[in-house]
């Protein structure tokens, strides 16, 4: 199933690593995109930068859509899900349970989030405020309220969750593999 809206740009930050195991290890299968389907549970985890192990998530399908490619000449299939995507996720498999298999069909890529937009620019505009000489500086109870709030932008950023994540799908993933 594919959105019919408009391409968004991607970014791409993930890793595609050839192992030669001296023994046998252990894996996920590859599946494909085509296994994922809007409202299935997914899996997913990583090691969060706030957290010291790993963590393990679940949620869905939210919708399975088109998006252009980090240099915008081709498209590829992304998956978007209903589930928190935070720093330390990304690179991670989306693996679905299929036929009582777990199968990898999308590589988790990137957290979607709008108002982390909005605090970023009020994070650049109190900067601007605290180092422009003309601005003036306030202080109440010996406390400078804009370094206040700059520093409180930081920390809810940091922790911010939308509960939006996209997965890039196996299927352009693969081309890659194949490639090395």
């Amino acid at each position: 199933v594919n959105n019919k809206q408009s391409p968004e740009h991607i970014l791409h930050d993930y890793a595609i690593l050839k192992i030669v195991p001296n023994k046998e290890l252990s894996f996920f299968e590859l599946g494909d995109g085509s296994l994922a389907e809007e409202g299935e549970k997914i899996y997913f985890g990583g090691f969060p930068l706030t957290q010291n192990a790993l963590t393990s998530h679940t949620g869905l399908v939210s919708c399975i859509r088109e998006a252009s490619t980090n240099l915008g000449f081709q498209t590829q299939k992304v998956i978007d899900i209903d589930a928190t995507v935070v720093g330390g996720n990304s690179g991670g498999p989306l693996i679905i349970k299929n036929n009582e298999k777990f199968t990898v069909i999308g590589i988790i890529s990137q957290q979607v989030a709008i108002i982390t937009e909005a605090f970023s620019q009020l994070e650049n505009f109190l900067s601007v405020q605290m180092t422009n000489p003309n601005s003036g500086s306030v202080f109440i109870g010996g406390v400078n309220p804009n370094l206040a709030l700059f520093e409180m932008i930081k920390v809810i950023k940091s922790n911010l969750s939308t509960g939006i994540g996209t997965a890039i799908s196996i299927d352009y993933l693969k081309k890659e593999f194949d490639s090395m």
